[in-house]
């Protein structure tokens, strides 16, 4: 799980230094998509590697990955104030849970059975 976070943690700093878009703290819309993207991309990665090390636990452990994700999308939000619209800030506390938990199932379905 914490491998798992650690990558999600990583993968959303490297927007800005690694993308064409403004720096977080602006509102431009075009910034806010490939960031909404991003976290959805960064969640499936990090649920799947989480379910992947895990192995027979991959539900429990991408769960408590989405809390995780959760806990840091408040703290976010605390940091940024109102500098993001609401919308924004709803949909990345709410996409990153459920795209590590897709990626869990992911995990799940492409495992091999013993």
């Amino acid at each position: 799980m914490a491998i798992g976070f650690v990558l999600f943690l990583v993968a959303i700093h490297f927007i800005p230094t690694r993308t064409d878009v403004e720096v977080p703290g602006t509102t431009a819309l075009h910034f806010l998509v490939v960031s909404a993207v991003f976290t959805v991309l960064a969640a499936l990665a990090s649920g799947f590697v989480t379910a992947w090390i895990a192995d027979w636990y991959e539900i429990p452990h991408a769960s408590a990955l989405g809390m995780l994700m959760i806990l840091a999308s408040f703290v976010s939000m605390l940091r940024a104030g109102e500098t993001h619209p609401g919308w924004y800030e709803t949909a990345i506390a709410g996409c990153g849970p459920v795209s590590a938990m897709l990626g869990a199932a992911l995990r799940m379905l492409t495992k091999r059975r013993k």
